[in-house]
């Protein structure tokens, strides 16, 4: 995910952009069949916080959090700085996600991205799943863009969603439509499953999933264990090798 290199480089409602207009609002809730994972057991809320670390050491914190509001499930990940890096970087990254459920199904609805959670998002987009569109706005580079797709698509957010998805029905590979800063990509995941890793004195066993990106070095591996949407672990890998990584530190 990208909060693991910005924090180090670099709500819900007032998130919104031109481009999630009431009009088109309301569009978007006569959603299709595209862009929806079906589920057996509805998700159930989460709030979990996270130590950020580069290389060993400790250089922010984040939390990532699922809530339902009226049939819309919110996931929410936000980061900050933390001791030194405090004084090298003011940003706080914030990404977030709407789903809308229909059915048994959730659907990805809007996505937000942005520094300053204080602030409007500086990336905003909106899945239009009854035409099968996709608009994102970002205002960094005052960039609009138009897209179609054929699949569910997936963010850094509810791709969590797809771990019990493999696990339920027994899949090691999968390849899905994949979203990231204005682009329709193809990721792939690979689950291996009761791996074994260690995070000081103790040691932990989990399910791992590694998560690529099409024209990507960066590989993003999910560690789970003690719940299935909000890992014990995320690591990014770069070129092979580990850059960062976030340890789960407590969770409700």
């Amino acid at each position: 995910m990208d909060y693991l290199y910005s924090i180090i480089t670099r709500c819900p409602t007032r998130f919104r952009s031109t481009i999630c207009s009431p009009s088109r609002l309301l569009i978007g809730l006569c959603l299709g069949v595209l862009s929806s994972l079906a589920y057996a057991q509805p998700p159930q809320a989460f709030d979990a916080h996270y130590a950020v670390y580069r290389n060993d050491s400790h250089v922010g914190d984040s939390s990532l959090s699922l809530s339902e509001k009226n049939h819309q499930w919110i996931w929410l990940m936000q980061t900050e700085p933390r001791g030194f890096y405090r004084w090298l970087t003011s940003k706080r990254p914030f990404e977030e996600a709407r789903l809308t459920e229909v059915g048994n199904s959730l659907q990805l609805q809007q996505l937000f991205k942005g520094d300053f959670p204080d602030k409007p998002a500086e990336q905003s987009t909106w899945f239009d799943t009854k035409n099968a569109l996709i608009f994102h706005s970002d205002s960094s580079n005052k960039q609009q863009k138009q897209l179609s797709f054929q699949q569910p698509v997936f963010s850094y957010l509810n791709i969590h969603l797809l771990y019990t998805d493999m696990k339920q029905n027994g899949l090691n590979h999968k390849t899905v439509a994949f979203f990231k800063d204005g682009e329709l990509l193809e990721a792939t995941l690979t689950l291996e499953p009761q791996v074994t890793l260690q995070h000081g004195a103790k040691s932990y066993v989990a399910d791992k999933l590694s998560h690529t990106v099409q024209g990507s070095s960066k590989t993003l591996v999910y560690y789970y264990a003690g719940h299935d949407l909000a890992p014990l672990k995320i690591e990014q890998l770069k070129n092979g090798e580990s850059a960062n990584s976030m340890w789960r530190t407590r969770l409700n």
